[in-house]
Protein backbone atom coordinates (compact mmCIF):
# COMPACT_ATOMS: atom_id res chain seq x y z
CA UNK A 1 0.00 0.00 0.00
CA UNK A 2 1.40 3.40 -1.09
CA UNK A 3 1.85 5.95 1.84
CA UNK A 4 -0.46 9.17 0.77
CA UNK A 5 0.98 12.76 2.33
CA UNK A 6 -1.61 13.78 4.83
CA UNK A 7 -4.44 16.83 3.83
CA UNK A 8 -7.25 18.37 5.09
CA UNK A 9 -10.45 18.98 3.40
CA UNK A 10 -12.92 21.79 5.24
CA UNK A 11 -16.35 21.25 4.80
CA UNK A 12 -19.07 22.87 6.83
CA UNK A 13 -16.55 24.62 8.86
CA UNK A 14 -14.74 21.37 10.52
CA UNK A 15 -11.66 20.58 8.84
CA UNK A 16 -11.67 16.89 7.50
CA UNK A 17 -8.71 15.43 7.88
CA UNK A 18 -8.20 12.47 4.91
CA UNK A 19 -5.36 10.41 3.60
CA UNK A 20 -5.72 11.59 -0.23
CA UNK A 21 -4.55 12.96 -3.22
CA UNK A 22 -4.82 16.42 -3.72
CA UNK A 23 -7.73 17.84 -5.87
CA UNK A 24 -8.38 21.27 -7.17
CA UNK A 25 -6.52 23.43 -4.96
CA UNK A 26 -9.26 22.22 -2.02
CA UNK A 27 -6.83 20.36 -0.07
CA UNK A 28 -3.85 21.96 2.20
CA UNK A 29 -0.85 20.56 4.30
CA UNK A 30 -2.12 20.44 7.74
CA UNK A 31 0.93 22.17 8.92
CA UNK A 32 -1.38 25.45 8.02
CA UNK A 33 -3.83 24.92 10.51
CA UNK A 34 -2.19 24.09 13.67
CA UNK A 35 -2.95 27.66 14.86
CA UNK A 36 -5.52 27.20 17.56
CA UNK A 37 -5.24 24.08 18.72
CA UNK A 38 -4.86 23.25 22.03
CA UNK A 39 -6.68 19.72 22.53
CA UNK A 40 -6.20 16.75 20.55
CA UNK A 41 -9.36 14.03 21.48
CA UNK A 42 -7.49 10.30 20.88
CA UNK A 43 -9.34 7.29 20.67
CA UNK A 44 -7.87 3.85 19.68
CA UNK A 45 -9.06 0.67 19.53
CA UNK A 46 -6.93 -2.29 20.08
CA UNK A 47 -7.21 -6.11 18.73
CA UNK A 48 -7.01 -7.33 22.54
CA UNK A 49 -7.96 -5.13 25.82
CA UNK A 50 -4.12 -4.95 26.89
CA UNK A 51 -3.08 -1.49 25.55
CA UNK A 52 0.81 -2.69 26.18
CA UNK A 53 0.50 -5.91 24.47
CA UNK A 54 -2.04 -5.22 22.01
CA UNK A 55 -2.01 -3.60 18.89
CA UNK A 56 -4.14 -0.92 17.43
CA UNK A 57 -6.74 -1.40 14.98
CA UNK A 58 -8.26 1.89 14.78
CA UNK A 59 -7.49 5.56 15.65
CA UNK A 60 -9.44 8.66 15.63
CA UNK A 61 -7.74 12.04 16.68
CA UNK A 62 -10.83 14.95 16.55
CA UNK A 63 -8.62 18.50 17.06
CA UNK A 64 -10.37 21.32 18.94
CA UNK A 65 -9.31 24.31 20.92
CA UNK A 66 -11.88 23.78 23.74
CA UNK A 67 -14.81 25.59 22.34
CA UNK A 68 -15.61 24.28 18.94
CA UNK A 69 -13.96 21.16 16.92
CA UNK A 70 -11.45 22.66 13.93
CA UNK A 71 -10.64 19.51 12.87
CA UNK A 72 -10.77 15.54 12.83
CA UNK A 73 -9.28 12.55 11.56
CA UNK A 74 -9.33 8.72 11.78
CA UNK A 75 -8.49 5.49 10.08
CA UNK A 76 -8.83 1.95 10.43
CA UNK A 77 -5.03 0.31 10.95
CA UNK A 78 -4.10 -3.01 10.33
CA UNK A 79 -2.52 -4.66 13.44
CA UNK A 80 -0.35 -7.86 12.11
CA UNK A 81 -1.46 -10.09 14.89
CA UNK A 82 -5.05 -11.67 15.26
CA UNK A 83 -7.87 -10.47 16.47
CA UNK A 84 -9.50 -11.26 19.87
CA UNK A 85 -13.24 -13.08 19.50
CA UNK A 86 -14.45 -10.94 22.01
CA UNK A 87 -13.11 -7.53 20.99
CA UNK A 88 -14.89 -8.25 17.20
CA UNK A 89 -18.25 -8.81 19.06
CA UNK A 90 -17.42 -5.53 21.08
CA UNK A 91 -16.66 -2.89 18.09
CA UNK A 92 -17.54 -5.03 15.12
CA UNK A 93 -14.06 -4.64 13.65
CA UNK A 94 -13.05 -8.05 11.86
CA UNK A 95 -9.91 -9.00 10.71
CA UNK A 96 -11.63 -9.22 6.78
CA UNK A 97 -12.39 -5.29 7.52
CA UNK A 98 -8.70 -4.52 8.59
CA UNK A 99 -7.32 -6.90 5.07
CA UNK A 100 -6.76 -3.30 3.41
CA UNK A 101 -5.80 -0.88 6.13
CA UNK A 102 -2.38 0.75 6.89
CA UNK A 103 -0.07 -0.43 9.41
CA UNK A 104 0.68 1.80 12.23
CA UNK A 105 4.24 2.35 10.67
CA UNK A 106 2.37 4.26 7.97
CA UNK A 107 0.14 6.24 10.15
CA UNK A 108 2.95 7.02 12.59
CA UNK A 109 4.11 10.59 11.05
CA UNK A 110 0.05 11.79 10.85
CA UNK A 111 -0.83 10.83 14.15
CA UNK A 112 2.44 12.93 15.48
CA UNK A 113 2.02 15.95 13.37
CA UNK A 114 -2.01 15.90 14.38
CA UNK A 115 -1.49 15.91 18.13
CA UNK A 116 2.02 17.90 18.41
CA UNK A 117 1.69 20.54 20.96
CA UNK A 118 -1.74 19.70 21.71
CA UNK A 119 -2.82 18.41 24.89
CA UNK A 120 -4.55 14.79 24.83
CA UNK A 121 -7.61 14.19 25.61
CA UNK A 122 -9.35 11.02 25.91
CA UNK A 123 -11.88 8.81 28.42
CA UNK A 124 -9.56 6.44 30.35
CA UNK A 125 -6.72 7.97 29.09
CA UNK A 126 -3.70 5.65 30.40
CA UNK A 127 -5.19 2.97 28.05
CA UNK A 128 -5.19 5.12 24.54
CA UNK A 129 -1.89 6.90 25.78
CA UNK A 130 -0.25 3.32 26.55
CA UNK A 131 -1.31 1.92 23.62
CA UNK A 132 0.43 5.03 21.41
CA UNK A 133 3.51 4.88 23.47
CA UNK A 134 3.71 0.97 22.51
CA UNK A 135 3.38 1.41 19.36
CA UNK A 136 5.57 3.98 18.25
CA UNK A 137 7.93 2.24 20.84
CA UNK A 138 8.17 -0.61 18.41
CA UNK A 139 8.07 1.73 15.56
CA UNK A 140 11.13 3.12 17.31
CA UNK A 141 10.13 6.27 18.20
CA UNK A 142 8.46 7.89 21.44
CA UNK A 143 5.29 9.70 21.99
CA UNK A 144 5.14 12.10 24.82
CA UNK A 145 2.13 14.39 25.56
CA UNK A 146 0.18 16.26 28.74
CA UNK A 147 -2.99 14.40 28.80
CA UNK A 148 -6.96 14.96 30.03
CA UNK A 149 -8.76 12.10 31.51
CA UNK A 150 -12.50 12.75 31.29
CA UNK A 151 -13.12 9.64 33.42
CA UNK A 152 -10.80 10.91 36.36
CA UNK A 153 -12.47 14.23 35.48
CA UNK A 154 -15.81 12.55 36.03
CA UNK A 155 -15.05 10.61 39.32
CA UNK A 156 -13.68 13.85 40.85
CA UNK A 157 -16.15 16.09 39.90
CA UNK A 158 -19.26 13.54 40.17
CA UNK A 159 -18.05 11.18 42.75
CA UNK A 160 -22.08 10.21 43.94
CA UNK A 161 -22.47 8.61 40.11
CA UNK A 162 -22.31 4.79 39.94
CA UNK A 163 -20.65 4.14 36.76
CA UNK A 164 -18.48 6.69 35.30
CA UNK A 165 -17.75 5.41 31.55
CA UNK A 166 -18.02 7.55 28.74
CA UNK A 167 -21.76 7.00 28.38
CA UNK A 168 -22.73 7.38 31.93
CA UNK A 169 -21.04 10.58 31.70
CA UNK A 170 -22.14 12.10 28.39
CA UNK A 171 -25.69 11.00 30.35
CA UNK A 172 -25.07 12.92 33.08
CA UNK A 173 -24.01 15.96 31.54
CA UNK A 174 -26.91 15.88 28.61
CA UNK A 175 -24.43 14.97 25.95
CA UNK A 176 -26.60 13.25 23.59
CA UNK A 177 -24.37 11.39 21.13
CA UNK A 178 -23.07 8.11 22.94
CA UNK A 179 -19.42 6.20 22.64
CA UNK A 180 -19.61 2.62 20.33
CA UNK A 181 -16.45 1.10 20.73
CA UNK A 182 -15.76 2.73 17.49
CA UNK A 183 -12.56 4.73 17.44
CA UNK A 184 -14.13 8.64 15.61
CA UNK A 185 -17.31 7.37 17.62
CA UNK A 186 -16.14 7.41 21.04
CA UNK A 187 -13.82 10.28 20.21
CA UNK A 188 -16.54 12.38 19.56
CA UNK A 189 -18.28 11.93 22.51
CA UNK A 190 -15.62 12.13 24.34
CA UNK A 191 -15.20 15.42 23.01
CA UNK A 192 -18.68 16.53 23.80
CA UNK A 193 -18.66 15.42 27.24
CA UNK A 194 -14.89 17.76 27.75
CA UNK A 195 -17.02 20.53 26.20
CA UNK A 196 -19.86 19.90 28.56
CA UNK A 197 -16.82 19.46 31.53
CA UNK A 198 -15.66 23.23 30.48
CA UNK A 199 -18.90 24.77 30.18
CA UNK A 200 -19.42 23.79 33.81
CA UNK A 201 -16.48 24.01 35.55
CA UNK A 202 -14.51 26.15 33.12
CA UNK A 203 -10.63 25.88 32.60
CA UNK A 204 -9.03 26.97 35.05
CA UNK A 205 -10.77 24.50 37.63
CA UNK A 206 -10.66 21.16 34.73
CA UNK A 207 -6.90 21.47 34.45
CA UNK A 208 -6.23 22.09 38.13
CA UNK A 209 -8.43 18.87 38.89
CA UNK A 210 -6.05 17.23 35.68
CA UNK A 211 -3.09 18.42 37.23
CA UNK A 212 -4.29 16.78 40.63
CA UNK A 213 -4.96 13.52 39.20
CA UNK A 214 -1.36 13.80 37.14
CA UNK A 215 0.63 14.64 40.14
CA UNK A 216 -0.98 11.63 42.63
CA UNK A 217 -0.12 9.54 39.54
CA UNK A 218 3.72 10.58 39.65
CA UNK A 219 3.43 10.32 43.23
Amino acid sequence: MRELPIFFNSVGGITDFTRCEPSSGRFVQTSRMRSGVTYAVVDVETNVGDPCNGRITEIAVVLTDGRVELGRWSTLVQPQAPMNAFVTTLTGITAELLANAPTFAQVLDIVDELTQGSTIVAHNARFDLTALQASFARCGRTFERDSLCTEQLSRQFFPHLRFHNLNSLCRHIGVAQRGNHRALGDALACKLAFFGLLERFGHERVNAASMSHFMRLSA
